[in-house]
């Protein structure tokens, strides 16, 4: 394992694939930089939604009171998916689109026709976006 998923337990009890963990490494490395966005490129059934719940706990474990960490994917079902993934890791998940919207929680799973909505509720609350993490971004249609 690495230094970073030792120090901070990123996988949980969770036994990470090895590009798991040097994907893990160089986006948290890459996130010290400032003005990086990295990308991590992975197959299908790679594990990507493992690795994206690992940054997640990571960064969770950095938030202050009203910071915010926005996970976006194409779709709800998407949506559905990944935050039950993301929550087997970390303890405030939510999600927004539709009727179900959950913009008080430390992690918010939603879907990019839903972005607009959720940006505009977070700061009426106050809240900081301190994370975008895109799931799928090759799908998403803004840099």
């Amino acid at each position: 394992m690495s230094s970073v998923t030792d120090k901070f337990g990123a996988w949980d009890g969770m036994v990470p694939r090895r590009w798991q963990v040097e994907a893990l490494d160089a986006t948290m490395a890459a996130l010290r930089v400032p003005g990086a966005a990295p990308l991590v490129v992975a197959a299908t059934g790679g594990g990507k939604s493992h690795l994206l719940a690992a940054v997640c706990r990571l960064a969770e474990s950095k938030c202050g009171p009203n910071d915010v960490i926005v996970v976006s994917t194409p779709t709800q079902n998407l949506v559905r998916q990944l935050s039950k993934t993301i929550a087997t890791r970390c303890k405030s998940v939510g999600v927004y689109y539709g009727d179900r919207k959950q913009p008080d929680r430390k992690i918010v799973v939603t879907c990019n026709p839903s972005l607009l909505s959720l940006a505009l509720d977070l700061a009426s609350l106050g809240r900081v976006v301190r994370g975008l993490v895109c799931d799928e971004a090759h799908s998403s249609e803004s840099p």
